[in-house]
């Protein structure tokens, strides 16, 4: 797939080396990086909705489509089968003329119809379904399924059939979801973290609400009650709704007691990482940080 999108975009450099004065997103060069993986590209691929899509150059759209199956293949652990890229570019383009045409206020996001149309058409092939039942036979795994309001108004539909919550000290938290993560503790850190599907040893469980407030796309963090004879530190890590991944601050979780995390804007998903213990007295249990 790589070497698609370099042969796709040394002939479309030398195709349209010049000005597009009726694109979305004027440039004087097609960048080697249009829309994904997103932290290279020149624009924001997972913000364009099927609209911005319409209003694309011929040679873009036929980035994003490119750039879109190397983005989508990854995301989804998946192999696009297709005939050819012209081909399907075109099919791609016919079915968003479709789209818009019935539904012409839509918001819908040009990287999820896309998902939703190679599905669609059987040319989105799942890898390794097995390895992940397998996976999911040793540790606890959950259905993910919540609604994310974005700060526009519009919402985003999220579905996931099986995930993992911990894997190898990591913890992955969506919207709406209350998790469980027993451990045993450590001298300077909490080890063999494991998700439990719910509460049943509350002297080693740590509890993890994270919502969206009903009335704003603001997001919290309720760290319940640490059971453990230490202060709590962890690394923790947001996932915007277009897939940008930033670190963030969060607060000690002192023995005994629980935090309260607030965001003011949407979140996709909270990455949670190296879980450490300091005692009472030590500095770092002042700090909110990374």
């Amino acid at each position: 797939m790589k070497k698609l999108i370099t042969i796709l975009t040394l002939l479309l450099l030398s195709t349209f080396a010049f000005a597009q004065e009726n694109s979305l997103y004027e440039y004087s060069e097609l960048p080697d990086v249009c829309f994904f993986p997103i932290l290279e590209a020149r624009w924001d691929g997972n913000g364009v909705t099927v609209q911005d899509f319409k209003k694309f150059t011929e040679d873009q759209r036929a980035m994003f489509v490119a750039e879109g199956m190397s983005e989508i293949e990854w995301n989804t652990n998946s192999s696009i089968e297709y005939s050819g890229l012209k081909i399907l570019l075109m099919k791609v383009e016919k079915s968003v003329v479709a789209f818009v045409s019935k539904n012409p206020d839509t918001k819908m996001l040009m990287i999820q119809f896309f998902q939703k149309f190679l599905k669609s058409r059987g040319m989105l092939i799942e890898n390794d379904e097995m390895n992940l039942e397998e996976i999911c036979e040793g540790i606890y795994c959950r259905k993910v399924d919540f609604k994310l309001k974005q700060e526009d108004g519009s919402v985003q539909d999220v579905s996931f059939s099986k995930v993992p919550v911990a894997q190898e000290g990591a913890v992955v938290i969506f919207p709406g979801e209350t998790i469980y993560l027993e451990a045993d503790e450590g001298e300077n850190s909490l080890e063999n973290l494991r998700a439990v599907e719910s509460l049943v040893n509350p002297d080693k469980t740590l509890v993890f609400k994270f919502s969206q407030e009903e009335d704003s796309a603001k997001m919290t963090l309720n760290v319940e009650k640490n059971p453990f004879s230490k202060a709590i530190k962890y690394h923790a890590e947001i996932v915007f709704p277009n897939g940008a991944l930033q670190q963030t601050s969060t607060c000690p979780v002192r023995p005994g007691i629980g935090v309260y995390e607030l965001w003011p804007h949407p979140i996709f998903q909270m990455l949670l990482r190296d879980f450490r213990l300091f005692p009472e007295g030590d500095p770092a249990v002042e700090k909110c940080e990374y």
